[in-house]
């Protein structure tokens, strides 16, 4: 960053940005971040991990939006960071149209099995009928159809431009996953930290873990700096590439799915799948709260997806700021009281 200068003895600190960093308190560091601020003209993509963010910016290089960059990104963080999302898993879209300036949500939730109604379910993990429990995370019971690979198809179709498609858009991720890449620190850390859940979850265990012979059942998490491949996964994203949901929901993955979720007492089927794929993705309203708090001059609105996602948490936290202020329980706070306890 141009026109900053620091000398940490004194603490004394010179910003020519006041309006990003407006405080004048000298025992305030004014420039808070380790990283410069990324400027670009062509798009910006944003996530936890680098080369997934690569992945992104090289769709919106060959001319897709938003959306398409989005999908690519979620695929190469399921190579690169798989502790923290996978195909296996949902996905929510808030999606921005700059044309109409509406903005859209999707649920690409997974649905439950047909054939589980809560007493089957307590039956299953031999809870009483009369009794609640709690759903253990790493039983079978726990599993839906898997969202995502749907969301993905149903984002790209419903809200890219048109101009990539799903092979182009799930490359990068594919690459990743044949040529192999290096493990970056956190997702490192991560991935050792689950490495006992991962060997015991199923029989493939071994393709999300780094041969070794040396290691417990012979593998292991990789470390960071270490150089891992998935050429699994990147046949699974090749047959979503090539087939759309028909590629995931039926046939060789759809019988790998259903043969899993029944050796480990599972009754999620076929027709769970299909049916899943069939319907797709589910069109919502998205919800939004303006703020007006602060003195900032216009109201800024705030867009979240709606329950089952998360986001309604971000609006109710706002939203309780902001009636705090209202009610003269909190002040209206000042560039120095930035990263102080009030």
């Amino acid at each position: 960053m141009q026109n900053l200068s620091a000398s940490y003895g004194g603490v004394s600190l010179d910003n020519s940005n006041s309006e990003i960093y407006p405080s004048q308190d000298a025992k305030f560091v004014r420039f808070a971040a380790r990283r410069s601020p990324v400027h670009s003209t062509k798009g910006i993509v944003s996530c936890t991990q680098p080369l997934a963010a690569r992945a992104g910016v090289r769709i919106l290089e060959q001319g897709g939006n938003a959306a398409d960059a989005a999908v690519a990104t979620a695929a190469a963080l399921n190579m690169t960071e798989p502790s923290s999302t996978g195909i296996g898993g949902d996905m929510f879209c808030l999606f921005y149209n700059g044309k109409t300036r509406k903005t859209h949500a999707m649920n690409g939730s997974g649905r439950s099995p047909g054939k589980w109604a809560m007493e089957q379910i307590k039956q299953d993990l031999g809870i009483p009928a009369d009794q609640e429990g709690l759903m253990p995370f790493t039983k079978v019971q726990a599993v839906t159809v898997p969202g995502a690979a749907a969301g993905w198809v149903d984002t790209v179709e419903r809200f890219g431009n048109g101009k990539l498609g799903l092979k182009e858009i799930l490359q990068p991720a594919i690459d990743l996953g044949e040529e192999g890449f290096p493990v970056s620190e956190l997702s490192g850390f991560f991935w050792q930290s689950g490495e006992k859940l991962i060997k015991g979850a199923s029989p493939n265990f071994a393709e999300m873990l780094k041969t070794d012979k040396s290691a417990k059942q012979g593998c292991r998490a990789p470390r960071p700096g270490e150089l891992f491949s998935n050429p699994q996964l990147a046949k699974t994203f090749r047959s979503l590439a090539e087939h759309g949901k028909k590629g995931f929901y039926e046939g060789r993955i759809a019988d790998a799915i259903v043969k899993v979720v029944d050796d480990l007492g599972g009754r999620l089927d076929h027709d769970d799948l299909r049916h899943h794929a069939e319907v797709g993705s589910e069109d919502v309203e998205s919800i939004s709260l303006k703020y007006d708090g602060q003195g900032i001059p216009e109201p800024v609105e705030l867009w979240e997806h709606p329950p089952n996602g998360q986001g309604l948490v971000a609006l109710i936290t706002l939203g309780l700021f902001r009636e705090l202020e209202r009610a003269g329980k909190i002040p209206q706070f000042k560039p120095k009281d930035h990263n102080q306890p009030e």
